[in-house]
Parts: structure tokens; C-alpha cells; sequence
């Protein structure tokens, strides 16, 4: 089963993302703070997609988070949520950008493609 870990402070947006993908046949893990983020991706064994918004509620932005996931995660496809630091996110290491209500229809080509 493939794994997605969802870092986005919104929780109504969160849920809704969640909700997509565990219709999609995926495991979800949320994390709507840094920290949370942050441990998923330091205990986490298997991620196949991360998707970040840009920044969190405590002020801390995702960049630091996109760096370490790619490099404990080499082959996960990081996912650009935000919309002022998207240009950021892909510089960092995110590998495809979507807008959050599409975000769930890229997961699902790339849940396709890798098929």
C-alpha cells in the first residue's frame, strides 16, 4: 500500500485531502504542524508522496522539511502545495506542483503511471 503524508495547517483542507486519499487506496498521515511533519519524516520508513503547503500556522515554512524528505527519500514524489512559496518548494526539491483542490487527480496520474 502506498503512503502519503500530508503537511498542511488547515485542518478543514487537511481532511479533505486525507478523505481523497484514502478513497484513492492510500495510507494517509496527516500533520497539520511542523513538528508533526518533521517526525513523520524522520520515523517514517516508507513515504511514496509528500505534499507540502508552504507555510505552517507556527510561522515555520516547509522548505527545511522538502530538503530533509529528499534526502531520506530519494524516489518520493514531493508534491508543491503553496501558492507564494511554490517557486521555493520546487527549488528546494518538490518534484510536481498542484493547487490544492487538484492535488489529489496528480496522485492519482502519478499512482498511474508508476502502476
Amino acid at each position: 500500500m502506498k503512503t502519503a503524508l500530508v503537511v498542511e495547517d488547515e485542518t478543514n483542507i487537511l481532511y479533505a485531502i486525507i478523505d481523497q486519499l484514502l478513497d484513492l487506496g492510500l495510507k494517509a498521515i496527516p500533520a497539520d504542524t511542523y513538528e508533526r511533519a518533521s517526525e513523520a519524516i524522520e520515523t517514517d520508513h516508507c513515504l511514496d508522496f509528500i505534499l507540502f503547503d508552504g507555510r505552517l500556522n507556527d510561522g515555520r515554512q516547509s522548505i527545511d522539511l522538502i530538503q530533509r524528505a529528499r534526502e531520506r527519500f530519494p524516489h518520493c514524489r514531493l508534491v508543491a502545495m503553496s501558492t507564494d512559496l511554490r517557486e521555493a518548494q520546487m527549488a528546494s526539491g518538490c518534484d510536481y506542483e498542484a493547487d490544492k483542490p487538484l492535488v489529489c487527480g496528480l496522485v492519482l496520474e502519478l499512482m498511474n503511471v508508476a502502476s
